[in-house]
């Protein structure tokens, strides 16, 4: 929950979720849904079926292009996220799934994709698996990008001087925090080098935007309640994503607390002091992980919680898949000692 609290008569500081550590600076840039022509028109019948399967190609076209940017900036294994979105959009079942809407209840493509989406995150959300629920926002990224294909309407953001600056671009070059209700995967990736950092409404920290923000330096801030509204589109913005904080037009003295860390992205790693007869060992839940784990100066990984690389797949890994993100860590570790735990699934 938000609280906010004046600390002066120009600063005012809201206390969020802390979701991915790193502290950044920049106005507010607000992120939507921009229709850029006119919906098509749609009817029940053939003519829909066939809309749906050119979007759900397109869209899959898509996740798989996001994919291959996602390898090249940072790794097979993050990528795997939208390898992942474009599998679920070529799956056969749900397919016939969305055919069979249109078919038989005379409905639209997009009432189709509404329908059948919204039965699968109500069975998520009714879900006794956290991990579960919080899959329903990668639910909803493909959800809202088929209606959004459907309906020709493309993310967007904006801010206090210009409209419709694309995703991957902003017009003006300024520094910005991005300000949303939700973060979708893609965002992290997308943005230019211009988006500093996010604050959203709902976000988990397991969730897929979420792990690509924290692989990409964005530090991230949750749980703020009615956004946009609470952030004044002529503010400057700072955001320490190590403690979930939102400062709104921050103090002279408040900024100058944070230059160091904001002029030095490595500031957020500790790096350890070499103890006699000690070894300071790092825990991982990724192989991506293992470069900050050096960076902090570990001297072999303690604890490697391989599940997690499923969690964050959201599937089971081939023997392949596992055997190159194990070889890849004891690699880097360059024969310091490295502690794996398998996932025993009996």
């Amino acid at each position: 929950m938000a609280v906010a609290t004046d600390n002066a008569s120009t600063e005012v500081r809201l206390r969020g979720t802390a979701l991915s550590p790193g502290v950044a600076v920049g106005r507010p840039c607000f992120f939507t849904w921009h229709n850029s022509s006119d919906s098509p028109e749609s009817s029940a019948g053939g003519d829909e079926v066939q809309r749906l399967r050119d979007s759900l190609q397109r869209v899959s076209h898509q996740r798989a292009q996001l994919a291959e940017e996602t390898a090249t900036v940072l790794d097979r294994e993050h990528a795997e996220i939208f390898t992942t979105q474009r599998l679920m959009l070529d799956d056969k079942s749900l397919q016939a799934q969305l055919v069979q809407a249109i078919q038989t209840r005379d409905c639209s493509a997009q009432q189709a994709v509404r329908q059948v989406f919204d039965s699968y995150k109500a069975l998520l959300s009714a879900s006794d698996s956290g991990y579960l629920r919080q899959r329903v926002a990668d639910i909803d990224e493909i959800r809202q990008t088929i209606l959004g294909d459907l309906e020709r309407t493309v993310p967007c953001r904006y801010c206090r001087e210009t409209y419709n600056c694309s995703i991957d671009r902003c017009q003006l070059g300024n520094d910005h925090i991005l300000v949303g209700r939700e973060i979708t995967a893609s965002l992290p990736v997308e943005t230019d080098a211009h988006t500093t950092g996010f604050i959203v409404e709902k976000a988990g920290p397991n969730s897929h935007a979420i792990i690509l923000a924290r692989a990409l330096l964005r530090p991230v801030v949750g749980n703020i309640r009615n956004l946009p509204d609470c952030i004044p589109a002529q503010a400057r913005l700072l955001i320490d994503g190590t403690k979930g904080q939102v400062f709104i037009n921050p103090l002279p003295e408040t900024l100058a607390h944070y230059q160091a860390r904001l002029h030095n992205d490595s500031a957020d790693v500790q790096v350890s002091t070499p103890v006699t007869g000690l070894r300071v060992m790092a825990n991982i839940s990724l192989s991506a992980d293992v470069r900050e784990a050096l960076a902090a100066g570990a001297e072999g990984v303690g604890l490697y919680r391989t599940e997690m690389e499923l969690l964050a797949a959201g599937r089971l890994l081939s023997e392949n898949e596992q055997a190159l993100r194990y070889t890849q860590v004891v690699k880097a570790m360059a024969g310091k000692p490295v502690c794996i735990r398998l996932l025993d699934l009996h």
